[in-house]
């Protein structure tokens, strides 16, 4: 009976530790899924894989002209919006540093 009763101790014990050393765990950034769609380009080449994206989508000039008239329009409506999130980052910032100053007084 003793040899049960310490036997059922240890496996409770030890199914604890596992279990509380999966909660403590950092967790880990999940994998972005895997896109099978070429995204525009972004970076020091620029203009030449720009190029290479709209050949793939052989777009008219026509085609062209009003995808550039809609990220112009859309942009035009976004750029309040993103004035607003730069006075957003910038009172958040002055909070931070505010916040800091109190702890360094202290």
């Amino acid at each position: 009976m003793k040899k049960t009763l310490i036997l059922a101790s240890l496996l409770v014990f030890a199914a604890s530790t596992t279990v509380f050393a999966q909660e403590a765990a950092v967790p880990t950034q999940k994998p972005q899924p895997k896109c099978e769609c070429k995204r525009p380009p972004k970076g020091p080449d620029f203009a030449k894989r720009n190029a290479e994206f709209e050949q793939r989508l052989k777009l008219t000039d026509e085609q062209k002209a009003q995808a550039k008239e809609l990220r112009q329009k859309s942009f035009e409506q976004m750029k309040p919006i993103f004035e607003k999130i730069k006075e957003k980052r910038a009172e958040i910032e002055t909070v931070k540093l505010s916040r800091m100053a109190v702890q360094a007084q202290n």
